[in-house]
């Protein structure tokens, strides 16, 4: 295994549970997805995570059902909560980044899914906000990445007035 990256840990099963998920090929969203890239990039001002979770997405069925199974016999659900969303909707592959051995989705997809949140809270404006800050993100990333994933103009709008 290379160097591992850095991320909250709020359990021992973190790092086991994440490496799994890599494994099998599902990548890493949510909070500890943006505190992964903080670590990085080294960019201050990403949230800690606000509970003991980590989340994760695919839209290969079978693929999750076989990673929630090995969560079932390998990790204690009273000391980290895993949640796997099932998307059909799009392919979001060309998102899917590898960092030391670890999946995990791009800013430019995290930016998009906090956008598309039905409860926009301080929290999702914040993060927003925060990912907007990550230099590695171009101007044509984000402007690439929203088009393709079909964002609104009053999304854009929520963008420009963040920035």
């Amino acid at each position: 295994m290379d160097i591992k990256i850095a991320c909250s840990k709020y359990s021992d099963f973190d790092d086991k549970v994440i490496y799994k998920a890599s494994e099998l090929g599902l990548p890493l969203i949510g909070g500890t997805a943006l505190e992964v890239w903080a670590n990085y990039f080294n960019v201050p001002g990403a949230r800690k995570r606000s509970n003991n979770d980590l989340d994760f997405i695919s839209n290969d069925l079978p693929l999750i059902n076989e990673f929630q199974s090995w969560v079932r016999e390998n990790i204690d659900s009273s000391k980290v909560q895993v949640d796997v969303m099932h998307v059909q909707s799009h392919d979001f592959s060309e998102y899917i980044r590898e960092v030391n051995g670890v999946l995990i989705m791009a800013p430019e997809y995290l930016l998009w899914s906090k956008l598309v949140r039905s409860d926009q809270s301080d929290k999702d404006l914040k993060d927003i906000e925060w990912l907007l800050t990550i230099d590695q993100m171009s101007d044509k990333d984000i402007s690439y990445a929203l088009e393709n994933l079909g964002v609104t103009d009053e999304e854009i709008e929520l963008i420009e007035s963040l920035v």
